[in-house]
């Protein structure tokens, strides 16, 4: 299409025709001009589908930014009825009468709690770090977007000046 034009504004800079009034430096002008304004306008386009596209991908993060925040939330919940669990057992050992049982059960017990607990830890650490990254990367994209729109408003004010 673009090709299209441009020969055509050629033609008639180029064609003498007699029945027209032809200045020279003005249909000169007349074409610069428009071809500026072609190459604004396919400017503009390729800037517009650029934000359409990190739009999406903004969204697209944001969606898998909720995602691990429900499934820290998920993970923490899990810890704390961890934490119960464990102070319910711990009250139950609490009325053994046995010393020898209640400490070889303490002992069990303190070790596949902490097993659990240390689990739950490194993977709610793991799930931290990945939501703070996807945070950092949705700042950057809306950092992004900002710079966009104002070239955006710009290249609209450079047209709306011609």
């Amino acid at each position: 299409m673009k090709g299209g034009i441009i020969n055509i504004l050629e033609f008639f800079r180029d064609t003498k025709l007699t029945h027209f009034v032809y200045d020279r430096p003005l249909q000169e002008d007349v074409y610069e001009k428009q071809k500026k304004e072609i190459k604004m306008k396919e400017e503009l386009e390729s800037l517009k589908d650029e934000l359409r596209s990190q739009k999406q991908y903004l969204e697209e993060i944001i969606n898998e930014r909720d995602k691990l925040r429900a499934s820290c939330d998920e993970k923490d919940s899990a810890l704390q009825a961890t934490i119960l669990e464990k102070q319910s057992i711990e009250v139950r050992l609490a009325k053994v009468s046995s010393q020898g049982l209640e400490n070889n059960m303490r002992k069990e017990l303190t070790e596949a709690n902490n097993q659990v607990l240390h689990k739950t830890q490194d993977e709610l650490k793991a799930r931290s770090a990945k939501f703070h990254a996807v945070e950092e990367s949705k700042g950057n994209l809306q950092v992004r977007k900002h710079l966009f729109k104002k070239e955006l408003q710009g290249l609209k004010g450079r047209m709306l000046m011609r």
